[in-house]
C-alpha cells in the first residue's frame, strides 16, 4: 500500500534484482550438484529410485492445500473487515477461526488417510472439498449473515488443512529411504503456492482469489 512507505521504487527494483540474482545462483548450484545425473554420467541403483511423477502430484496437492491456506490466512482479516465493515480487532478474531481449526483438521486428514483404505481416494475427495469450499467463499458478500460467512470459511479451512495431513500421509509411501528429501520437496511447493495465490490477490480481488483456489 502507498501509505506504508516500506520501500521506495529504487529500493524495490534493487530488491527484485537481488532476489533474481539469488535465484540464478541457486539454479546454477543445483545444476552443478545434479549435472552428472542429468547427462547420464551417474545413475542411482534401482532400489533407490522412485517415480518423480508421484512427487509432482503431491507438490501440486500441497500447492492447493497449504498454499491456499497461507494465502487465506494473510488476506482473511482484511476481507472480513472490508466486506462486513468490522473493526480491526473483531475482523482479526473472526479470521483467526481459520488457522485455529488446524488443531483438528490437519491431524484428521492424516488419520482419515490411514483409516479410509485408499490414500489416493482420500486425497481426491479432500481436494474436491477444497474446491467446493473456496467456490462457496467466492459468493460471500456484505448481505450474508456473518455466522454463515464464518461457517463457509471454516468449511474451506477444514478441507485445505486436512489436505496437508493427507499429503504427508502419502509422502513416506513413495520411497521410505528418501522420505526426508521428498518431504522437503513437497513442503517447498506449499510456500510457492502461497506466493502465487497472493500475487493473484494483489492483482485482482478476494472473489477472484477464491475462484482460483
Amino acid at each position: 500500500q502507498k501509505n506504508i512507505h516500506f520501500l521506495n521504487q529504487t529500493q524495490m527494483y534493487l530488491t527484485w534484482l537481488a532476489l533474481a540474482g539469488l535465484f540464478a545462483y541457486q539454479t546454477y548450484k543445483a545444476y552443478q550438484v545434479n549435472k552428472d545425473l542429468l547427462i547420464g554420467k551417474k545413475t542411482y541403483p534401482a532400489a533407490q529410485r522412485y517415480q518423480f511423477s508421484q512427487v509432482a502430484l503431491l507438490e501440486f496437492t500441497y500447492i492447493t492445500n497449504f498454499g491456499s491456506e497461507l494465502a487465506v490466512v494473510s488476506m482473511l482479516p482484511a476481507f472480513f473487515e472490508k466486506t462486513f465493515a468490522l473493526e480491526h480487532v473483531v475482523a482479526g478474531m473472526i479470521a483467526a477461526t481459520y488457522p485455529f481449526l488446524n488443531l483438528i483438521s490437519r491431524p484428521s486428514g492424516g488419520l482419515i488417510s490411514d483409516k479410509f483404505g485408499s490414500r489416493k481416494w482420500t486425497m481426491t475427495i479432500i481436494s474436491a472439498g477444497i474446491g467446493v469450499g473456496y467456490l462457496m467463499a467466492h459468493f460471500i458478500n456484505s448481505s450474508w449473515p456473518i455466522p454463515l460467512a464464518i461457517a463457509v470459511t471454516m468449511f474451506a479451512a477444514y478441507f485445505a488443512q486436512a489436505g496437508c495431513g493427507a499429503t504427508y500421509g502419502i509422502v513416506p509411501m513413495i520411497k521410505k529411504e528418501a522420505t526426508g528429501q521428498i518431504a522437503g520437496n513437497v513442503g517447498a511447493y506449499g510456500n510457492f503456492g502461497g506466493v502465487v495465490y497472493l500475487t493473484i490477490f494483489s492483482l485482482t480481488d478476494a472473489s477472484t482469489l477464491f475462484t482460483t483456489m
